[in-house]
């Protein structure tokens, strides 16, 4: 993908050149590859004498047999790489390598893996990137008709990248068919717009990993027996979709396109922690231990650049800041906003926090630890109830500090629950004793567990419904 960048960085550097990418798509390649031809790049190759009739053993003689109304009969093949076997992708490289030997007019270049093939070109302008591309493509279908091979004309798309808003539109003509250049080319799997800013391509991927996880929320509900661990390993598979061909867009995603995979990102962490969608994102991530998709996207990015020897690697003796390093400056920069303030009271560390050993998150705990659930204060806060007096001991504001940790329903509960922890629990230790061993945080689960229901049972039986 490093190619693709070219063109934006020569804009940035003022050059006011124009990068034009086209793809090409090969007519069903794999199976259309002629044996003749690829025995033929064998050999142009001084592959030794032995090992091409050993290929050419291996892929003569081939059939297909099969049975249509009850009588057998068969095909012989004469072309196609064997699909499956560990020879077949170099079979197909050997021969297609021929291809990328076809010389191209200046300022044009091929862009290529397996049988997708792209041709970059830059140009002043966009009448002369319309004639690079044209005399390009014309060579590439050239050579690919003297193969054997066959292009797929109505499937090429064009785009320019340019920071320009005029004079964009280009129109590349391949065997007498014009293609015309179009916002956004998709390019394995990755949606590549005219800006070089991958909105679309978020916006497509969002819109993917989102019936994902409508499927996946089926089989996963807030009050399902599944454990945390077990929905995670679901939302990892939103998370791969996201994450796709991060190492390409990440540094250059807009505003709006991480807004879009951020917001499938947060349902999926809604789902991980059992929680009421009312949760915000900042918190839910910290609550459900999934790091933000910037921060993960960006850190492939960099993961990748240094690997590639494209961005210099941290000093040996200077620490290099982590991504769960981001992530807690994230979260200590978090804007103040209620349900914020609370988690971010509990949950100081996110390192600490998704680090732990032991002790799952569920609908109960989710509630005490973002606020979100079933309080006074938080249902008149969105018009479920009149006022938000506790409906235990009367106090006019029943946030969950009050359910916790002061109402006098709870006493004994929190008498019993102090001398199993050895200290008074408070919502500045609640959590620290939680990490603390499997016993706290069991002791701690079943306090909250305890008060939760019997407020969820009076909030039915007020309404009129059957207590649980």
């Amino acid at each position: 993908m490093r190619v693709y960048w070219l063109g934006i960085s020569e804009l940035e550097k003022g050059t006011r050149k124009r990068t034009g990418v086209l793809t090409m798509d090969v007519k069903n390649a794999f199976n259309s590859a002629p044996w003749l031809d690829t025995m033929n790049a064998l050999r142009g190759k001084e592959v030794p004498l032995y090992l091409c009739r050993l290929v050419d053993d291996y892929i003569s003689d081939r059939r297909i047999i099969y049975e249509a109304d009850g009588q057998r009969a068969e095909v012989k093949l004469t072309c196609g790489v064997p699909q499956g076997s560990v020879l077949g992708p170099t079979l197909w490289n050997v021969l297609y390598d021929d291809l990328l030997r076809v010389p191209l007019p200046e300022g044009v270049e091929y862009l290529a893996f397996a049988d997708d093939v792209a041709l970059v070109a830059t140009a002043k302008d966009a009448y002369e990137l319309e004639e690079k591309l044209t005399v390009a493509a014309e060579r590439v279908s050239s050579w690919l008709e003297s193969t054997g091979l066959k292009l797929a004309v109505h499937k090429s798309e064009v785009v320019v990248i340019t920071r320009k808003r005029k004079n964009n539109d280009i129109k590349v003509t391949i065997k007498g068919t014009q293609i015309k250049s179009s916002r956004s080319i998709k390019y394995l799997g990755i949606q590549i717009d005219d800006k070089m800013m991958y909105t679309e391509h978020a916006r497509t991927v969002a819109t993917k990993a989102g019936n994902t996880l409508n499927n996946l929320a089926r089989i996963m509900p807030n009050l399902s027996a599944a454990k945390q661990k077990r929905r995670r390993l679901l939302a990892g598979v939103i998370q791969s979709q996201l994450l796709y061909g991060a190492e390409a867009w990440a540094e250059d995603m807009s505003q709006e396109g991480w807004k879009q995979l951020g917001r499938v990102q947060r349902k999926a962490a809604l789902r991980v922690a059992c929680a009421y969608r009312t949760v915000s994102k900042e918190a839910i991530m910290v609550v459900s231990g999934i790091i933000p998709i910037d921060i993960l996207a960006l850190e492939r990015h960099r993961c990748y650049a240094q690997r590639k020897g494209e961005q210099e690697p941290p000093d040996p003796g200077e620490p290099q800041q982590t991504a769960m390093d981001q992530w807690q400056e994230k979260w200590e920069a978090t804007n103040e906003t209620e349900g914020r303030i609370w988690t971010r009271r509990l949950i100081r560390d996110v390192r600490e926090w998704t680090g732990r050993r032991h002790g799952e998150v569920d609908f109960h705990i989710t509630q005490a630890l973002t606020g979100h659930g079933c309080f006074a204060r938080y249902l008149h806060r969105f018009g479920l109830l009149d006022d938000a007096c506790c409906w235990f001991c009367g106090n006019t504001n029943d946030d969950p500090h009050h359910t916790f940790f002061k109402c006098d329903a709870w006493d004994n509960k929190r008498r019993e629950l102090n001398m199993t922890i050895g200290e008074e629990v408070t919502a500045d230790n609640m959590v620290s004793n939680m990490l603390h061993s499997k016993a706290k945080w069991n002791a701690i689960s079943n306090y909250i567990h305890h008060v939760l229901t019997r407020k969820e049972n009076e909030e039915r039986r007020r309404k009129g419904l059957p207590v649980v």
